[in-house]
């Protein structure tokens, strides 16, 4: 998630040009490749856009907030959604409260437990202004040149780096009412989408940063770990291995 001001995991900030979202280091060029091999059939397969109103008891009923590092759904790989119905227009709609809410720009599902390929984002950062956009099964392609701008992320507040990404790339997409998205974009916009994409695939912003810039944050991610761990032990956040399981409900639902 990227946001205005200072950005915070999913959210980039128009005016810095800062982004925020959320640890490995991903191979760039090869981890690039290897994504669009493995998805680029499967993110444009058929969906069904139900246009009912009427919704499911089925459906793993949640309220939605931001999940913070070393959750495990943020390193989760989502699957392409095979379904849209009221629910997951829902979903979407409270994603993007939750996003004007942190005065973010993006934010993606696995930052709100979510192991699904949707993401929200809106450069303005501000609710009825500029371009919002909510991506169903989205994919980056035909990267064009690079520039290094300071990204953060709500999942991992107070850390920010420098990231180096492409400044322009081709966006292929779906949104809520099924209408296809091919387009091209670039600069900050790029910057956000490319982010979020990330997340999606279970990666976070730190994970495209250089080793000699990652280690000044070793002692920040072992206080979040510290923390989360912490948290675990006293009930508060259920095992690693409950969370991991809960996910499953809602991809057999949608993916």
């Amino acid at each position: 998630m990227i946001f205005s001001g200072k950005v915070q995991a999913d959210d980039i900030s128009p005016e810095t040009d800062q982004c925020q979202c959320g640890s490995t280091k991903a191979p760039l060029k090869s981890f690039f490749v290897s994504v669009l091999a493995q998805t680029a059939s499967a993110n444009f397969g058929a969906i069904s856009f139900q246009t009912s109103s009427r919704s499911s008891s089925a459906n793993p009923s949640m309220s939605l907030q931001v999940i913070k590092y070393p959750h495990p759904t943020l390193r989760h790989r989502s699957k392409p959604i095979r379904r849209v119905d009221q629910e997951l227009k829902s979903l979407a709609a409270e994603m993007l409260d939750l996003m004007y809410a942190h005065e973010g720009v993006g934010l993606a599902a696995n930052q709100v437990d979510l192991p699904l390929r949707i993401f929200v984002c809106n450069p303005t950062g501000k609710r009825d202004e500029g371009e919002e956009l909510v991506l169903i099964n989205p994919l980056i392609q035909r990267p064009k040149g690079n520039e290094a701008a300071q990204e953060g992320c709500l999942s991992l507040p107070g850390m920010y780096g420098q990231v180096k990404r492409p400044k322009t790339v081709r966006l292929s997409a779906y949104d809520l009412q099924g209408n296809a998205i091919e387009r091209t974009v670039d600069g900050f916009l790029a910057r956000v989408i490319q982010h979020e994409n990330d997340h999606l695939d279970g990666v976070l912003f730190f994970d495209r940063m250089t080793e000699e810039a990652l280690r000044e944050f070793d002692g920040q991610l072992a206080e979040f770990t510290a923390d989360y761990q912490s948290q675990q032990k006293s009930g508060g956040i259920p095992s690693d291995d409950e969370l991991i399981g809960r996910l499953a409900q809602w991809e057999q639902r949608y993916a």
